[in-house]
């Protein structure tokens, strides 16, 4: 595919998907911070995650002037095919490697994650470390968004919690492609929470304890109003 056609035609489409086919309703524009880096982390039910933040914060990082990412695990996004290479392209995905074993990739991973955050752009993550079938459960959160965030710490960083409901109505886990059925039926809720200062806590374990708890509080909120 030629490159014109990705950048201006296929991938707008692909981020800005969610406001074109779905409802969505979001709480808590307010929370967003009027500067960057900014690390975004969600609960995590669907592949449509990825499209509905991405075309949610798009505007936010326009106006911030900065770029967002999407840390992606390299050992499924990582895979070759044109597929995965298309949306890692178009979702700037930054590829981690999830095993220990293979401790020089990790290394080269986190070094070019820190880079960009040094930058200043913004991260999306999704620390539960995959998909989960029901968003009403949440999992606990693996260490290394701490780590990236901890790696980063002389930037002046700010992590932002994320819940989000029916995305997995429209893209379930079992699902290979997202469903059109639900287009006028799906009711898609985000709630941001309100910006965390990583400095304030003193341990990695600390750290993905306080957001982990940040995003059940939202889903907490979420089932009482719901």
């Amino acid at each position: 595919m030629k490159q014109w056609l990705k950048q201006r035609v296929m991938f707008p489409l692909l981020q800005n998907i969610a406001r074109y086919l779905y409802r969505v309703e979001v709480c808590g524009w307010e929370n967003l911070p009027k500067t960057a880096p900014v690390v975004f982390v969600s609960n995590h039910a669907s592949h449509f995650d990825t499209p509905l933040l991405v075309s949610l914060l798009t505007q936010w990082a326009k106006l911030q002037g900065v770029e967002l990412y999407v840390v992606g695990a390299r050992d499924y996004w990582g895979i070759k095919g044109r597929i995965r290479a298309f949306m890692c392209e178009c979702f700037h995905v930054l590829l981690i490697e999830r095993s220990n074993a293979r401790g020089y990739q990790l290394g080269k991973d986190l070094t070019l994650i820190n880079t960009v955050l040094h930058q200043g752009h913004a991260l999306i993550m999704y620390p539960e470390g995959g998909r989960q079938s029901d968003p009403l459960r949440g999992m606990p959160f693996k260490d290394g968004v701490s780590v990236i965030v901890r790696k980063a710490e002389l930037v002046p960083l700010q992590v932002v919690p994320i819940f989000i409901f029916g995305t997995h109505l429209v893209w379930s886990k079992k699902s290979r492609l997202f469903s059109l059925s639900m287009l006028f039926r799906a009711r898609i809720q985000v709630r941001l929470g309100q910006a965390i200062d990583s400095h304030l806590y003193g341990t990695q374990e600390a750290l993905t304890k306080a957001l982990e708890q940040a995003v059940d509080a939202l889903r907490q909120e979420y089932q009482r109003r719901a």
